[in-house]
């Protein structure tokens, strides 16, 4: 092992470590290796700092500014109130199901963060007209793990998702796009979250049928109008981007469009637009866009302003681009080929075992890390174990651990919607432990089969 290599896994250590003690605030264990990759030569100071201004960096920036913009003016509260109202509220247990709904969809397109957060509020003001007990548990724990596994459908639902699609390009030079990701993100969510609702919904009898008074909300103001408006616009346009429209006729040649990106590439020659492009897009008609409520100056108020979108979670994104750097030194290093060829005596085992026994290790690894933390130090190595166990994509063992990575449901210190859901002091760390136990064992399998079959 070269010193570089070596050096690479001391201060990969210190990182992992710190990030599961919180000695200091993991955003700043982030920046370690920004420090010291180039103080031992393992990277250099321009290498080190890019990662900073990388397009992922730069799409989940506008994704928590799009949230920003949603939560500044009620509107996700009025998307969670419609569905609910959908759902009914006759049926304590439909209410869960409109709580699930809610917030997995609304975590497909903003950070699983900001759904939890925002959903937390609304949650605790229903459970407050609600004579029963039994509510609690079940509607907590719905919201933080539908917002988990919402988050694994899209590109920009958790961090984990871009290190990967980050890892994943550095190893085969291929860049995932929005709906490729959601050609395998996306199912595995539609048969997890039935699963989660029948499980947390034994908790409630099945005797209470007294409906719920939810908080009455306020006609749509034009803000929220014009808010959902862009939502629905910027979704749209990262859907379709690169979604296949078949092979078409363009000259002599035939080739394969992929959405209106291919459109543009091919007929106007502009092949230079991304998913990071369109978040920006977004946020600055956002910014422009006048939200057309009365105020007491004759000043320019946006649907989004400057003090909203500076609270977006920056440590967040310094979280991201630091696991970037790890990844890049990895390689850099030659230490992901070692740990690779390490990995090598699983050659002899089924894929299926391979793929089975890596989602259960990267989900309970996660409980006592972070899901975050755990796909910035496994993907690279798996990266390279791809290689020395021969197989066709690396896809087959990076996927499915990046998914495990956010199916880690029994502590708070695994994602951030268990965290949030815990500060709300309602429910007992056993508890959670408890009924997410089954949960971890479900999803495992769940990941393991689809990938296996899918990819």
């Amino acid at each position: 092992m070269t010193n570089e290599a070596a050096w690479t896994a001391v201060i990969t250590t210190l990182c992992a470590v710190w990030w599961i003690l919180e000695p200091i605030h993991i955003a700043v264990v982030s920046l370690i290796p920004f420090a010291l990759f180039p103080a031992f030569g393992i990277l250099s100071h321009k290498a080190a700092a890019a990662p900073l201004g990388n397009h992922i960096i730069i799409l989940f920036m506008g994704g928590f500014m799009l949230s920003a913009a949603m939560e500044k003016t009620g509107t996700h509260r009025k998307i969670a109130y419609w569905v609910l109202k959908i759902v009914g509220i006759h049926s304590r247990r439909r209410i869960l199901l409109g709580f699930m709904l809610a917030t997995a969809g609304l975590s497909m397109w903003i950070s699983n963060t900001a759904t939890t957060l925002m959903m937390l509020p609304i949650a605790l003001a229903t459970l407050a007209q609600d004579e029963e007990e039994s509510m609690v548990v079940p509607l907590l724990l719905i919201i933080c793990y539908s917002a988990s596994i919402g988050g694994v459908a899209t590109l920009i639902g958790t961090p984990p998702n871009a290190i990967f699609i980050k890892n994943y390009q550095e190893v085969t030079g291929i860049e995932m796009s929005f709906t490729e990701w959601m050609s395998i993100g996306g199912i595995i969510p539609l048969i997890m979250l039935p699963i989660v609702w029948l499980w947390l919904a034994r908790l409630i009898p099945s005797k209470n049928t007294k409906p719920i008074n939810l908080p009455r909300l306020e006609n749509w103001t034009k803000a929220q109008q014009r808010v959902l408006i862009v939502f629905i616009i910027t979704a749209t346009l990262w859907v379709t981007r690169a979604i296949p429209l078949g092979i078409w006729q363009i000259g002599e040649q035939e080739v394969l469009i992929k959405g209106w990106g291919g459109l543009l590439e091919h007929y106007f020659g502009i092949g230079t637009i991304g998913d990071s492009t369109i978040a920006i897009f977004a946020v600055l008609a956002l910014f422009i866009i006048p939200d057309s409520e009365p105020h007491n100056d004759t000043k320019h108020h946006g649907l989004l302003d400057w003090a909203s979108a500076e609270r977006i979670p920056w440590g967040i994104l310094l979280l991201l681009a630091g696991g970037m750097v790890i990844a890049e030194g990895f390689v850099a290093s030659g230490l992901t080929n070692i740990l690779g060829e390490q990995l090598v005596l699983l050659a002899d085992l089924p894929l299926w075992l391979i793929i089975g026994f890596l989602c259960l290790m990267v989900t309970f690894l996660t409980e006592i890390t972070s899901n975050t933390a755990s796909a910035n130090v496994l993907l690279p190595i798996l990266g390279s174990a791809s290689i020395s166990l021969n197989l066709d994509d690396p896809l087959l063992l990076m996927l499915p651990a990046t998914i495990s990575a956010s199916f880690a449901f029994m502590l708070p210190v695994a994602t951030p919607p268990n965290a949030i859901i815990m500060s709300s002091q309602k429910i007992p760390i056993l508890v959670m432990a408890r009924e997410g136990f089954f949960l971890n064992l479900i999803g495992a399998v769940i990941v393991t089969l689809v990938c296996y079959f899918m990819l």
